[in-house]
């Protein structure tokens, strides 16, 4: 019996790269970003019908289309009685490894839902330098945005993600991992997340072999996934943000910079640095409120009800 694994992190932080090396282990079956964890938390599926299964079913084969090598689940794993997600997540894997998950940074956002309907799952939460999630975002979906809704969209996405990750930073199940050591000291980092894991290293697992068989278009989104691992993007953001968005992503982030242990000097805030932080923090708490989850129950119920409309 395979038991689970998931991959946490903030968005653009190397969880795809974190994934194919832990692929490279034998007892390690990981894919990538299927969504169903985020759609059965957020409509509060535990057990699911015949119907549900084949929403899921057809949501975990449209997710997966891009991944070359996935061949389309028939819909024959579907059972005419309720059963648990963890039960029906299982069978979408059909593979007989020790460890089997996915990466998905969103799943961070759901890590209750983790807890109490996949139990002695293992985490992993994979850190970066918040100046360079920043800049990763900025080049692939801001590039072109006005600097003070930039600095506002990055720092929400880091704060809300941080303080989910923060909630469970004392459990046992939950292992946290530094982009820059897996980058820096490969090895011996694997061999400390297989400790963990309770498998073996294998010497092989360093050597970056693309598993998730991105297809072309994705891959124009993960630079470096057929490459060798290597130290060039650490810090990339001096070269490419810049110095003003730096120091105000080091005030705006300093909090989660320091928890990390990224070094940091900071600039004395302007007026217009203080209300864009009240800003800020103002959205960041209506992320974690009721009309936020209401709001998304609503969204996610009718895209279930236009499936069963459209069949």
């Amino acid at each position: 019996m395979s038991n689970n694994i998931f991959i946490f992190s903030f968005s653009r932080s190397g969880s795809t790269l974190l994934c194919n090396l832990l692929n490279n282990n034998q007892n390690i079956n990981l894919i990538n970003e299927s969504w169903l964890i985020p759609t059965v938390s957020i409509l509060g599926w535990k057990n699911i019908n015949y119907n549900k299964q084949k929403y899921l079913l057809y949501l975990f084969n449209k997710s997966q289309k891009n991944n070359k090598n996935h061949k389309k689940i028939s819909v024959n794993i579907c059972v005419k009685k309720q059963i648990p997600i963890n039960e029906f997540y299982k069978k979408l894997f059909n593979v007989n490894t020790k460890l089997i998950g996915e990466k998905n940074p969103v799943n961070t956002l759901h890590i209750d839902f983790i807890n109490d309907n996949f139990n002695n799952s293992k985490k992993i939460f994979l850190s970066r330098n918040p100046l360079s999630i920043a800049n990763s975002y900025k080049n692939r979906w801001l590039k072109n945005q006005p600097s003070h809704y930039f600095l506002y969209r990055v720092t929400v996405l880091i704060k809300t993600y941080f303080n989910s990750y923060y909630k469970y930073i004392s459990e046992n199940n939950l292992k946290t991992i530094k982009y820059e050591d897996l980058i820096c000291d490969t090895s011996k980092t694997l061999k400390n997340i297989c400790q963990y894991l309770n498998v073996e290293y294998d010497d092989k697992m360093k050597d970056n072999l693309n598993k998730l068989f991105l297809d072309k278009e994705t891959k124009k989104h993960h630079q470096n996934i057929d490459k060798k691992v290597n130290t060039e993007s650490l810090e990339r953001y001096l070269n490419e943000l810049p110095n003003e968005e730096i120091e105000d992503l080091k005030f705006l982030l300093r909090d989660i910079m320091s928890f990390f242990g990224y070094k940091k000097n900071i600039a004395i805030p302007t007026k217009k640095l203080l209300k864009l932080e009240e800003k800020i923090n103002k959205r960041v708490r209506f992320n974690k409120s009721k009309t936020k989850k209401t709001l998304l129950k609503i969204k996610y119920k009718l895209y279930y009800v236009k499936y069963l409309i459209s069949g």
